[in-house]
C-alpha cells in the first residue's frame, strides 16, 4: 500500500527508484549481463581514449602504459588506491556471493567500493589526459573538456547503477539492507545519516573536488618525473 504521508516529490522519487530496481534482475537474466552492465561505463571511457589516441595500433600498448603509469605522484596514488579497491572488492564479492547482501570486508564501511575503485582509477587517467592535451602533443581530437565530460558521464552512470542495486536489495532484503545503509556510506566514508541522498551528493562533490584539485595542482608543472613516453 502506498504511503499517503509522502509528498508528490517523494512519491516521484520512490517510483523512480522502484523502476531502477527492476534493472538488476533484468541484467541478471542475461548471461554475464550483470558483469556487462557494471563494466559498460568503464569500457566506454577507455574506448573514448583509445579511439582518439595519437598513435598507431602498434604504438597503442606503449601509449596506454604511459598514460596509466606515467603520471605525477598524486595521480599514481589515486590510480593504485582505485585499482586495489576494485580488485579486492570484486574478489571478496565473488568469494562471498552466497552471503547476500555482502556487508563485510571492503563493503563494511562503503556500499560500493568496486565502483569507487573504477571511478578513482579513471579519475587518474582523466587528469593525465588533461595534462597531455595542454602540455604536450595532446590526444588527437580528444580535448581536455571531452576527457572531463566523459569522466563525469561515467561517474553518474555508476551512481545510477549503485542506486539501482540498492533499490533491488532493499526489496529482497528490506530489514538487513536498510540497517546496513544506516551504518555505511554510499561511496565516500561519511558519518551515518538517514538521508541517502546526502551521502550520494557528498560523494559526488568530493570526487569532483579531487578531479579538479588534481588538475589544478599540476596545471603549471612541466616536468614529468614518471613519464614513460619519449
Amino acid at each position: 500500500m502506498e504511503d499517503t504521508s509522502l509528498t508528490p516529490r517523494h512519491k516521484m522519487t520512490e517510483r523512480l527508484l522502484d523502476g531502477m530496481g527492476y534493472l538488476v534482475p533484468l541484467f541478471q537474466s542475461i548471461p554475464y549481463g550483470y558483469l556487462l552492465g557494471m563494466s559498460t561505463p568503464f569500457i566506454l571511457y577507455l574506448l573514448g581514449i583509445v579511439i582518439t589516441a595519437p598513435v598507431t595500433l602498434v604504438g597503442l600498448p606503449g601509449f596506454l602504459v604511459s598514460l596509466i603509469f606515467g603520471g605525477f605522484p598524486l595521480e599514481l596514488a589515486i590510480s593504485m588506491v582505485g585499482s586495489f579497491l576494485l580488485v579486492s572488492s570484486i574478489v571478496y564479492l565473488k568469494l562471498n556471493k552466497a552471503r547476500t547482501p555482502v556487508t563485510e570486508g571492503p563493503y563494511r564501511f562503503i556500499r560500493h567500493p568496486q565502483y569507487l575503485g573504477v571511478v578513482m582509477f579513471t579519475l587518474s587517467l582523466t587528469t593525465r589526459s588533461v595534462w597531455l592535451t595542454t602540455h604536450t602533443f595532446g590526444l588527437g581530437y580528444f580535448t581536455a573538456e571531452m576527457a572531463i565530460a566523459i569522466w563525469y558521464a561515467e561517474l553518474f552512470a555508476y551512481v545510477f547503477l549503485a542506486l539501482a542495486e540498492e533499490q533491488y536489495l532493499l526489496k529482497h532484503h528490506p530489514e538487513k539492507y536498510a540497517a546496513y545503509i544506516q551504518k555505511s556510506a554510499f561511496l565516500i566514508p561519511f558519518p551515518s545519516t538517514k538521508r541517502r541522498w546526502v551521502h550520494v551528493t557528498l560523494s559526488l562533490i568530493v570526487l569532483a573536488l579531487l578531479l579538479h584539485g588534481t588538475i589544478l595542482l599540476y596545471q603549471n608543472t612541466w616536468g614529468l618525473p614518471f613519464q614513460l613516453l619519449s
